[in-house]
């Protein structure tokens, strides 16, 4: 099911490699060249190209999320490979995939702050009479 990114974020590109950890409290591998990125509290990497793609800069460290993906609900314990690594699926995640077949779970909470259901839009012309 396709789903928008919404809302705004603050992002580092960062010079060396470093780990972070999950919302499963597994240890994740980000590259040299990757983005910190943080919203809500919770932290992630992004490699470049897809941050790029999937953030537009506002102002200083902020930028907006934009472009949309595809989730489905995660089933309780199931392995994710990740970019970083694998991680695992708690009960109430979403599996969420992006454009060049990426995937990473996101917890039902923070799911419902980042992702609206896709909308096409609208037709706003109207033939003239």
């Amino acid at each position: 099911q396709p789903f928008t990114r919404v809302g705004t974020v603050t992002a580092e590109q960062r010079r060396t490699p470093w780990t972070w950890t999950s919302p499963s409290g597994q240890t994740m591998q980000a590259n040299a060249g990757d983005w910190a990125v943080q919203a809500g509290g919770e932290s992630w990497s992004v490699r470049d190209d897809i941050f790029h793609a999937s953030y537009e800069h506002v102002v200083g460290q902020q930028w907006r999320r934009h472009g949309t993906v595809f989730a489905r609900p995660a089933q309780r314990g199931e392995t994710i490979e990740t970019l970083e690594g694998p991680a695992t699926a708690a009960e109430g995640d979403w599996v969420v995939r992006g454009d060049d077949g990426e995937q990473w779970p996101v917890p039902g909470k923070e799911f419902a702050q980042r992702y609206a259901e896709f909308r096409p839009p609208t037709d706003t012309q109207h033939p003239q009479t």
